[in-house]
């Protein structure tokens, strides 16, 4: 009887061990890679003007979209979502649907000024697969060292803010997407100035430096300043950008 039960412990401890992420293979994009189960495959997408691509196993498919417009996230009331760090970058993970029939994705946070990352699945029947698929992705500049696994119970429930909806509530007023109002375009403000650089002035301005651009359009706005929103998470600061492009 003890020999059995060592026998199916064994038997057990293989089955673990023949799961676990060591045997997942590495799937190249180019600008990005991931890894995922041995069954999972490269499929490729004509895309417009952006990069598009995915990988399936022939019952659960993910699509991506990297490029220079932003993807909103389409999360109802019904839906969940967390900020979190994959790879030692900042992303939002959110899921709607029935249990086994759920709509997963990801939106992360690229140090590249031009461009935006995007992965989402639908009516997907693995969810927890999909979502260490998402947690593998990284970049040229990413950090594998940054990854925490993923918690359940911090998930929120949405709605998500869109960025169309998070530019009109704090930008609207004093900015239009194309052309100057009160302050400048916003598109303009996305080829002068990275990512980082527009999060701090908006969350933490005292952080930063001002330079020559910054006190010409001091001068130009004379006593108008712009609102602090110290609230604002770099993600949502990611959704407004994508949107003003």
């Amino acid at each position: 009887m003890k020999y059995l039960c060592y026998v199916w412990l064994c038997c057990l401890m293989f089955a673990c061990r023949s799961t676990t992420h060591t045997d997942w293979k590495t799937i190249d994009y180019g600008p990005f890679k991931l890894k995922a189960p041995q069954e999972w495959k490269k499929i490729t997408f004509k895309g417009i003007d952006s990069y598009v691509g995915g990988l399936s196993n022939g019952k659960d498919t993910l699509s991506f979209d990297y490029g220079i417009y932003g993807v909103d996230m389409d999360l109802d009331s019904s839906g969940t979502y967390q900020e979190d760090t994959i790879n030692g970058l900042q992303a939002v993970i959110a899921m709607s649907g029935e249990e086994r029939n759920k709509h997963v994705a990801v939106d992360i946070y690229l140090k590249d000024q031009e461009h935006h990352f995007f992965m989402s699945g639908f009516r997907l029947d693995d969810v927890p697969t999909v979502l260490q698929i998402f947690k593998s992705i990284y970049f040229p500049y990413s950090d594998t060292t940054i990854n925490p696994p993923i918690v359940m119970t911090k998930f929120q429930r949405g709605p998500l803010a869109t960025g169309k909806w998070l530019f009109q509530m704090n930008c609207a007023a004093c900015h239009q997407l194309g052309k100057k109002m009160m302050g400048p375009a916003m598109a303009e403000i996305g080829r002068y100035r990275d990512k980082d650089w527009i999060y701090q002035f908006l969350t933490n301005r005292d952080a930063i430096q001002p330079d020559s651009l910054t006190i010409a359009y001091q001068k130009e706005a004379g006593s108008i300043t712009c609102v602090r929103f110290p609230g604002l998470t770099k993600m949502e600061v990611n959704r407004i950008l994508g949107y003003a492009k």
